[in-house]
């Protein structure tokens, strides 16, 4: 008989008042009986302490919100042998999905189980074609086996295997799941894909859209693509090339309106991001210029 691990749930929170009760319910009512709860506050101003301290086994408040640390504080005060990355806007889709996700460890070498997500149910137009467009990049990655065959957001890792890797970069306020997870692989560990969907309750408007691409386009342009295992030929041919093959099929076969909200999506986030690298460019260019220094002299004759 296989040894019941213990799952530890590690929540960064800031400002989450209105998902976080409803992912914490979804936590506690699983049909599991070893797991703990660890929330990791980045500094809130509305009622999520309050809201966090009714569920968890732990609330930890800290004084600035860098995910990256949040994440390595959690793993730090935690004692699960399985370490579940789940955002405070993501819910559980039934009481045993735990139960299943915990026994892909027990069936492979895994270092990273990487759940599927899906909209809610109620989710707006550009929250379903968000998620749509996510789930061709992340398919055409697996079957091309081409970047990022390492996992990414709200993940299932074994507590070995993070410890092995050197555990979150704590610089990191976007991506650093998906870094973390590219050394965990880089290591030998398999990466299980399981595909009974999360729900993420995100992207429900083109306003938090833009917010978030502006914090990921901030973070990126500092760091790199290379934390998401990402180039930018490999950028432009996943949110153009599939993005509009995906478009195509989704409102011609099959029939999902949702997707008519894509070329509003891609422009967005291609403005962001270039924008925002160009940004960085002129900066650098600016900070490593060489200095001129003109002396005055006098000339006599």
């Amino acid at each position: 008989m296989n040894k019941m691990l213990k799952v530890s749930f590690i929540i960064p929170t800031y400002n989450n008042e209105k998902t976080l009760e409803r992912c914490l319910e979804s936590i506690t009512s699983q049909a599991y009986p070893d797991l703990e709860i660890i929330v990791v506050d980045g500094g809130s101003q509305d009622s999520t302490i309050q809201i966090a301290s009714r569920y968890a086994s732990k609330v930890i408040e800290l004084s600035k919100n860098v995910v990256g640390n949040s994440r390595q504080v959690g793993v730090r005060n935690s004692s699960g042998e399985i370490l579940a990355m789940i955002d405070s806007d993501t819910y559980l889709p039934s009481n045993d999905w735990l139960s299943q996700a915990v026994s892909k460890f027990h069936s492979y070498r895994a270092g990273t189980m990487w759940a599927s997500n899906r909209a809610p149910q109620n989710a707006s137009m550009f929250s379903r074609c968000y998620f749509n467009l996510w789930r061709v990049l992340v398919f055409d990655r697996m079957v091309r086996k081409r970047e990022m065959r390492f996992g990414g957001g709200n993940s299932l890792f074994l507590r070995k295997a993070v410890e092995e890797a050197g555990g979150f970069n704590r610089q990191l306020h976007f991506g650093d799941d998906t870094d973390l997870a590219n050394r965990i692989a880089n290591l030998g560990y398999y990466v299980v894909f399981f595909d009974v969907p999360l729900i993420h309750d995100t992207m429900q408007s083109v306003r938090q859209f833009l917010k978030k691409q502006i914090w990921g386009a901030s973070s990126l342009s500092v760091h790199g693509f290379n934390i998401l295992g990402l180039n930018a030929r490999s950028a432009f041919y996943e949110q153009v090339v599939l993005g509009f093959r995906g478009m195509v099929k989704g409102i011609v076969i099959d029939r999902d309106l949702s997707w008519s909200i894509f070329p509003l999506l891609i422009i967005i986030r291609s403005f962001v991001y270039v924008s925002s690298f160009l940004a960085t460019t002129v900066k650098m260019a600016i900070t490593t210029s060489p200095r001129i220094v003109i002396d005055k002299c006098s000339i006599t004759r």
